[in-house]
């Protein structure tokens, strides 16, 4: 039947860190590796998309079953990016695997939640503990999104250049400002308001002239930084 051969037509779903990597990319992460470094900007972006409804996603709220979050829902959550690594892998001395977080912006009592994942630094107003209780964030697991609107929102552009296809001896000075950003910022560089691209440039020049390691552009470094497109 035409009807149900339509309908058994699987959806391609991404990630959130897939989603990542194609908006700094425009290359899917299996043609792109997932371990490289995300800037926290790129995740902003993908916040911000999710927040006004033009791309949507389902995930697991605290532990729950899978359900499509709402725009307005979006709202009460924060995208939190960090990058790990793993002893004793390949791919140990690359940038690290990024790892999209996503946690409720307020915290709440144990009692409130069925799952205790993440505990927050607040302490919850408690009639049993006179300085409060632990609070805890809500979380969004296993977000998926998909595919096709990922490519309407952010589609292919003949400009937007992969790091493959950069030339060779533009690339080591690419990767010294990455590694650097890392170090300074530990995975969680602020926005371009908190941290204005000229201190973002002066700490860096700093922490690669510490290491005794050549100096790179300020081109090279907002680009590192995701603040600047190939």
């Amino acid at each position: 039947m035409p009807g149900s051969q339509q309908r058994s037509i699987p959806v391609e779903l991404w990630s959130l860190a897939q989603a990542a990597v194609w908006i700094e990319t425009r290359a899917d992460a299996a043609d792109h590796p997932i371990g490289r470094r995300i800037a926290p900007t790129t995740v902003e972006e993908l916040h911000e998309a999710l927040k006004a409804g033009t791309i949507t996603a389902s995930g697991c709220v605290d532990g729950g079953e899978r359900r499509a979050i709402s725009p307005a829902e979006w709202h009460d959550y924060r995208l939190t990016l960090k990058h790990a690594t793993f002893a004793r892998r390949p791919y140990m001395r690359s940038p690290g695997v990024p790892v999209i977080t996503v946690l409720s912006v307020r915290s709440f009592s144990a009692r409130a939640l069925d799952y205790h994942g993440y505990r927050s630094n607040v302490r919850i107003p408690s009639a049993q503990a006179p300085d409060g209780e632990p609070g805890y964030h809500r979380v969004i697991a296993d977000v998926l999104l998909r595919h096709e609107e990922i490519m309407q929102q952010w589609p292919a552009s003949d400009h937007a250049a992969q790091p493959l296809a950069e030339p060779a001896r533009s690339r080591p000075q690419l990767e010294r400002a990455r590694r650097a950003i890392a170090e300074i910022y530990h995975g969680d560089l602020p926005d371009q308001v908190t941290e204005p691209n000229s201190k973002l440039c002066r700490r860096v020049g700093e922490k690669l002239k510490e290491a005794g390691l050549p100096p790179v552009s300020v081109d090279t470094i907002l680009r590192a930084a995701g603040r600047r497109r190939p």
